[in-house]
């Protein structure tokens, strides 16, 4: 893994760690974050708590991968394609 995506993925986890300790928010911090950001690249239809944590996950690095709008949102459409045909 690059060091880049380590540092992007430690970032989030720091952030995460400091905004549940005072939220009322239904949704885990982690949640929110990929939540936020779906809604960035035309995915805020997706309901997040349906995720498994895996894709969760791996949606969070890709959004902090430095790579190309077109890239992350192509992946992410691939990630939640595989998830719901499960």
């Amino acid at each position: 893994m690059s060091q880049k995506i380590i540092l992007g993925v430690l970032a989030v986890g720091i952030l995460v760690f400091f905004l549940s300790r005072n939220s009322s928010d239904p949704l885990t911090p982690a949640q929110r974050s990929v939540a936020t950001e779906l809604g960035n690249y035309g995915f805020k239809d997706v309901d997040v708590t349906q995720l498994d944590p895996s894709a969760l996950a791996e949606i969070s690095v890709l959004l902090h991968s430095g790579k190309g709008t077109a890239h992350i949102k192509g992946n992410i459409g691939a990630i939640l394609n595989k998830t719901s045909s499960n």
